[in-house]
C-alpha cells in the first residue's frame, strides 16, 4: 500500500467503516477549519477582500449616483468612477464570502442530518421524520 499523507481518504476497506466515523463535533470543527484554511490561502496569495465600505468624505459611499451627476467635471467623474468601482469590489467580496459561508453551512447541515439520521430507527420515512424533529438538526438548520 502506498504511503498516505494526512489528507488521504481511503474508501476501499470493507468492514472498517466504523473506524472512519467522525463524531459530530469533530466533523463540524473540520468544516470550520477548512473555511479558515481556505481564507488563509487566499490571503497568502496577496488577495485581500475589501472589508470596509468606501468612504466619500466622512460618509460611507452607498453606490448611488448623485442627483447632480450631469454637472460634474471630468475630475469629479473620475473620482465618482473610482468610488463606484471600490463599492462594486466591496459588494463582490461580500457576495463571495457569503456564498462560501452558505456552501460550508450546507455541508455542515448535511453532516448533522446524516449523523442524526443514522441514530434513528425505523423505515426510511420514519428516520427522515425523526431527523427533521431532532433538536440537533433543527439547531444546525437554524444556523
Amino acid at each position: 500500500m502506498p504511503p498516505r499523507g494526512p489528507r488521504s481518504i481511503v474508501v476501499d476497506e470493507p468492514g472498517k467503516a466504523d473506524l472512519y466515523d467522525t463524531p459530530l463535533d469533530e466533523g463540524l470543527n473540520r468544516y470550520h477549519e477548512a473555511s479558515e484554511r481556505a481564507l488563509a490561502r487566499v490571503m497568502d496569495e496577496g488577495l485581500r477582500p475589501h472589508d470596509t465600505r468606501p468612504m466619500r468624505g466622512s460618509q460611507y459611499f452607498d453606490g448611488r449616483l448623485p442627483t447632480s451627476w450631469a454637472s460634474l467635471n471630468n475630475q469629479q467623474i473620475g473620482e465618482l468612477f473610482e468610488m463606484m468601482t471600490a463599492h462594486a469590489d466591496f459588494l463582490g467580496a461580500k457576495a463571495t464570502l457569503a456564498k462560501a459561508e452558505k456552501t460550508n453551512a450546507e455541508e455542515r447541515l448535511r453532516l448533522v442530518k446524516a449523523k442524526v439520521r443514522r441514530s434513528k430507527v425505523g423505515n426510511n420515512d420514519d428516520k427522515d421524520d425523526s431527523t427533521l424533529c431532532d433538536n440537533r438538526y433543527i439547531e444546525a438548520n437554524a444556523q
